[in-house]
């Protein structure tokens, strides 16, 4: 070990350029592994989370899948399975809370009494839900989240028992939790039983089935998951023999188990996966540019090899001296990259790219540092292998012989280092590839038709309490003088109430269209609703195809009305006009008239198809929860200083939430999206810069190998070009080879991609052409500097040095 500190002392231009590649390479790693082991491989924190499972409701038919069930529903799954030794639904909902100069909306869920024992957590203070508090009349009880504990009534160790007014009701608390729990139950603030009584549904459409919950359960342990979704399906079947005219008896549904695990992670499993293979391949490109550099440095130890050899030293002894010198040096770039990573773990965890789920636990841990070595010395091996095996393999009297030239053994070094280029660029090809197909995915998400006008609009939540706002009357009539308030404010130039906005839709109704067989509720087909105010379609920017908009003329009492989007029309319309016919939307027992056609947006989503859409007017079909839409002159941030004092001059009492601009809601919606692309991006443009630095190596050291034959070639008459075509030609080569392999390999693992892209396939040859023209470019750009020093070469000087 000392010897090999000696050697890369002695040469520090070659142990800095070394260790700077290999931490690049390994500080990548650890950083993205990092990621990966808190977001993925840390187990959930609660008891024994592999016998977690979340339960809800998909069909294959229709394509949809983790849609929420009625409370009807979940009963019968929760009294007739015998594979779960406990079950819970929770569901979200929100209060209100008061008592100060700004209200605040708290984010709540509703949950069975058994949730947190299901969960296996308990209060750090006080205690959970008792079987009692679930029932109709019992006294209302909250068990409070830590984050809100400790903000807003300062870590009171005494709030166990006090009373908290949440719309207007009076609460006790009953218990504390010690930290917030973990994904996807974090960000919670208070949590409530009897989950019956959602503020958004009134009893009546809860006894009919409307979806709204999903179930945890825990398996029991000798049970297998096979039996758990045979035993499900037959009790949903029996669910909708038992109740076929309720909203969620959908005889084509069955239900979706999934582990929490899965359930709460989603789609960036695959995202961080394919991230965490991705440095891999720049770690590999890496090993290779510092393999190419303990190639080059070998042949000019041929001599002390030999002479070693000569006085006995075995090949396996000088094998190991080459391993101890790259393992030695591997541990220091790694070192180094530990401190590269604990930068990027700190980007990754506090850039606003997007937001990852457990992102303040991401930290470099014991296991990480663990990690780091194991990679560290991995790369030893593998950078230090081929040089040593190609180094001291030679013929020892003909190396002696041959003194400093060491030509023979040179030409064999360089037939390897070649082999090192060519997979470095094969490898650089992939991450080249998927990088491209990312960022043109990610490009046709941006330009994508919306189908409405994002620029200049403010949008915020409200959500009225039922014990304030209890009739549908009144709800409409707050929102009706709302608009009128902040219309009359300068600078405004129209404003909107609507139950969602794009690009995030979450309400399906089923409908029935005239003429249609009388359907049961849960074999119609389903559509997006939403229910808006007269100026939604101009301030959102949605452009009116046929027929009118609604007016305030169409009141409650009034006769139902609906405007349909352009695709529905177009499926059921297609050779007539649509105005005039009639839709049963829903519960409703009187057909709505279609008066209006509008055109189709994205409305779940940037990357998914465009649903179906019915839109009733909002005094006809109010909700609790709404959403604004204010179409400013200027920037809508300057509005809601504005804004906000004509909802608090209105009702003091009424907070708004998630307040921001149509298009900031729209750049969080693809925030994965960005973070995939740019990640992978910034990973290609470091393999591309590492192998254009490898092709530069090997062309170099190339040269100097040929020098005596490139200074012949000059003397018998070879020109400038000539010599130039022949460097070049070397370079082309070794891309060609590399570039053919990277291809067919990129397009074997671009399948793995598929769910990551949208609106281009994982084999789009416009990338592929984009990434080969790239490549070639590099390569002739890296081979060029050899080249003219090769060009430059004097024959006479060649050759006398020879």
């Amino acid at each position: 070990m000392s010897y090999a500190a000696r050697l890369l002392k002695k040469n520090l231009g070659f142990t800095a350029i070394a260790i700077l590649t290999l931490a690049l390479g390994i500080g990548a790693n650890t950083a993205i592994f990092s990621v990966v082991n808190t977001v993925l491989l840390r187990p959930l924190d609660f008891r024994n989370p592999s016998s977690l499972y979340i339960l809800s409701g998909q069909n294959v038919k229709k394509g949809t899948n983790g849609t929420n069930l009625g409370y009807t529903y979940m009963e019968s799954l929760r009294d007739r399975n015998t594979v779960f030794e406990n079950f819970a639904v929770f569901a979200p909902d929100v209060f209100n809370l008061v008592g100060s100069d700004i209200p605040e909306q708290l984010q709540a869920v509703r949950v069975s009494s058994s949730f947190f024992d299901v969960l296996g957590v308990h209060p750090a203070l006080g205690r959970g839900f008792l079987k009692p508090e679930d029932r109709q009349g019992a006294a209302p009880v909250i068990v409070l989240g830590h984050d809100l504990w400790m903000h807003r009534f300062g870590g009171d160790a005494n709030i166990v028992g006090r009373s908290i007014s949440l719309d207007g009701i009076s609460y006790s608390v009953v218990g504390v939790l010690g930290s917030n729990l973990d994904t996807p139950f974090n960000n919670i603030d208070v949590w409530v039983p009897r989950p019956y009584e959602i503020s958004f549904f009134p009893q009546e459409r809860i006894q009919n089935g409307a979806g709204y919950l999903t179930a945890v359960a825990r398996l029991k342990s000798s049970v297998p998951i096979s039996q758990v979704q045979v035993e499900l399906n037959s009790i949903s079947k029996q669910y909708q023999r038992a109740f076929p005219s309720n909203s969620d008896a959908d005889p084509d549904g069955t239900i979706n188990v999934v582990t929490i695990g899965v359930f709460a992670l989603g789609n960036i499993r695959t995202t961080l996966w394919v991230l965490l293979g991705a440095v891999g391949f720049v770690l590999l490109i890496a090993c290779a540019n510092v393999a190419n550099l303990f190639l080059a440095r070998a042949s000019g130890r041929q001599k002390e090899i030999a002479l070693r050899a000569a006085l006995g030293a075995s090949r396996f002894r000088l094998v190991r001296q080459f391993l101890t010198e790259s393992v030695f040096l591997a541990l220091i770039g790694g070192a180094l990259g530990v401190c590269v990573a604990s930068w990027g773990v700190y980007f990754l965890a506090t850039a606003r790219i997007v937001s990852l789920p457990r992102s303040q636990g991401i930290s470099v841990d014991g296991r990480v540092l663990l990690f780091s070595l194991a990679v560290s010395f991995f790369a030893g091996i593998l950078f230090g292998l081929a040089p040593a095996w190609r180094a001291t393999k030679f013929n020892l009297v003909q190396a002696l012989s041959e003194g400093s030239r060491g030509s023979s053994a040179g030409a064999r070094l360089n037939r390897t280092g070649a082999l090192l280029v060519i997979a470095e660029i094969s490898l650089s090809v992939v991450l080249l590839a998927g990088a491209g197909l990312l960022l043109e995915s990610f490009s046709r998400l941006l330009h994508v038709s919306l189908g409405f006008s994002p620029q200049n609009v403010l949008m915020f939540q409200m959500s009225l309490p039922n014990t304030k706002y209890s009739q549908p009357f009144q709800m409409a009539d707050f929102h009706a003088q709302l608009r009128d308030r902040v219309a009359a404010l300068p600078g405004v130039r129209s404003v909107a109430t609507a139950v969602i906005v794009p690009p995030f839709g979450a309400l399906f109704a089923p409908y029935l269209v005239e003429g249609m067989p009388p359907l049961p509720r849960g074999q119609r087909p389903l559509a997006m609703w939403n229910s808006i105010s007269p100026s939604y379609f101009q301030t959102m920017g949605i452009s009116l195809l046929r027929g009118r908009t609604f007016t305030d003329a169409d009141r409650e009492k009034s006769l139902g009305v609906v405007i349909i989007s352009e695709s529905l029309a177009k499926q059921y319309w297609s050779n007539e006009d649509p105005i005039g016919k009639h839709i049963q939307i829903a519960r409703e027992t009187t057909p709505s008239e279609i008066v209006g056609i509008v055109a189709d947006i994205r409305n779940r989503g940037l990357n998914a198809d465009i649903s179906d859409e019915l839109y009733t007017p909002l005094p006809q079909r109010p909700w609790s929860t709404m959403s604004v839409v204010v179409k400013t002159v200027g920037d809508p941030l300057q509005s809601v200083a504005a804004v906000r004092s004509v909802v608090s001059a209105q009702d003091r009492d009424q907070p708004m939430t998630q307040v921001q601009t149509m298009e900031q809601n729209i750049s969080s919606s693809v925030a994965q999206q960005r973070l995939s692309a740019i990640l992978l991006a910034l990973f290609a443009g470091v393999a591309l810069s590492l192998a254009s630095i490898g092709i530069y190596g090997v062309t170099s050291y190339s040269v100097a190998q040929r020098k005596r034959e490139i200074g012949i070639r000059v003397a018998m008459g070879a020109q400038p070009s000539d010599v130039l075509y022949l460097i070049l030609g070397f370079g082309a080569k070794l891309a060609a080879i590399g570039l053919v392999v990277g291809l067919l390999a990129a397009v074997a693992l671009m399948q793995l991609m598929k769910t990551l892209l949208f609106g281009v396939s994982a084999t789009d040859p416009v990338t592929l052409t984009c990434v080969s023209v790239t490549l070639a470019v590099v390569t002739l750009l890296a081979c060029y500097i050899p080249a003219r020093r090769a060009m430059s070469v004097d024959p006479i000087v060649a050759l006398r040095a020879e």
